[in-house]
């Protein structure tokens, strides 16, 4: 059997160092990082320029590495520092080590200034016509190394999905006080009556009143749809009953049903502006009451604080609100205040905990 001799000082190193994976062993990325730096340049002082840390406790930090791993790293002379064997070794695997944790770092501070993965938002219907493209141009500018998805349903729905965490943000209508969520109110539109031309519901100096409006056959979404809830529950608080003369729960076929004299539809302006040109559709302003609805931005309570959908819901706010020229909307400023107590928006948000049956 051959032997290897082994010089007496490397033996003397190797015979009293520790397992490196036993109890009590405790190496400091922060001890590899100082050591890497003095290795390198070759000198205490120098390192400690570098680093902007006195030099004596660089000192004791790369002290306490030799001691946890039982072995000198470096030969301490008046001209500077040398590596001994052991120090050779970790400075190369020690680099590396320095190496990632850096990279780490960095993709980390990138993550908290521009989210990166994926982002789903969830809209309605009516509001994807005119801001899907719109957004996923803005979207694709504000955070190129994010992936978009946009996803239409209905209200109920959205809710579920965002709470389910199948969605990030959802652009809905809903009453928030039968859901746990943070909805913050962005734009309120007028509903209206929308029919043929050559077919005019009866009015008054132009507007149809909801009583007029119940007398005539309706085209509306099925239940639980929240526009239907929303006028059925208008409608019973004045003694009324809504029409139903067709259920379709696609916006599209809504506006084709009108178009073949199934009835009326009561719809949010936005929802038909480029369907009304040339369609032989029209729309009358509802009175008696006004009917409008609150869009919302919403997210569920324990994501909404984090950094990634605080900017998403911002950027979801922002393009809503660049829409407004070119829609039937308002800013819901004074909504929001009278939820909130308070005159900006910025500063108002509507936040419901889930009721007990």
């Amino acid at each position: 059997m051959a032997i290897t001799a082994m010089p007496a000082r490397d033996a003397l190193n190797a015979a009293r160092a520790p397992d490196p994976y036993a109890e009590g062993t405790r190496v400091e990325l922060r001890q590899i990082s100082y050591f890497v730096r003095v290795a390198e340049l070759g000198s205490f002082s120098k390192a400690a320029v570098t680093l902007n840390i006195a030099q004596s406790a660089i000192s004791r930090q790369v002290r306490k590495l030799e001691e946890e791993l039982g072995v000198q790293l470096l030969y301490r002379n008046g001209r500077g520092v040398t590596m001994t064997h052991a120090g050779s070794l970790l400075l190369e695997h020690g680099r590396s080590a320095v190496d990632s944790l850096e990279h780490v770092s960095h993709e980390l501070s990138l993550l908290r200034t521009s989210p990166g993965g994926s982002a789903i938002i969830g809209i309605p219907p009516t509001v994807g016509r005119l801001f899907t493209i719109p957004f996923a141009r803005r979207f694709r500018q504000a955070f190129p190394q994010v992936n978009l998805r946009i996803v239409e349903g209905f209200s109920g729905h959205l809710l579920e999905w965002l709470f389910a965490g199948r969605i990030d943000v959802a652009v809905l209508y809903d009453d928030p006080a039968a859901n746990s969520a943070i909805f913050e109110p962005i734009v309120e539109e007028d509903l209206a009556c929308i029919g043929k031309s050559a077919l005019p519901p009866p009015t008054i100096d132009g507007a149809v009143t909801l009583s007029s409006l119940c007398a005539l056959p309706l085209v509306m979404p099925s239940r639980p749809h929240g526009l239907r809830t929303y006028l059925e529950n208008v409608a019973g608080k004045m003694g009324l009953t809504l029409s139903v003369a067709l259920e379709v729960d696609a916006l599209h076929s809504m506006l084709e049903a009108v178009r073949e004299d199934f009835g009326y539809a009561i719809l949010p302006l936005m929802a038909i502006q480029r369907e009304m040109s040339g369609s032989g559709l029209q729309a009358w302003p509802i009175v008696e009451p006004q009917l409008t609805r609150l869009l919302y931005v919403a997210t569920a309570s324990q994501r909404a604080r984090a950094a990634p959908t605080r900017q998403v819901a911002q950027l979801v706010r922002a393009q809503i609100l660049d829409l407004m020229p070119d829609a039937a909307w308002r800013v819901a400023r004074r909504t929001a205040a009278a939820a909130q107590g308070v005159d900006d928006l910025s500063d108002a948000e509507i936040r419901v905990e889930p009721r007990l049956a």
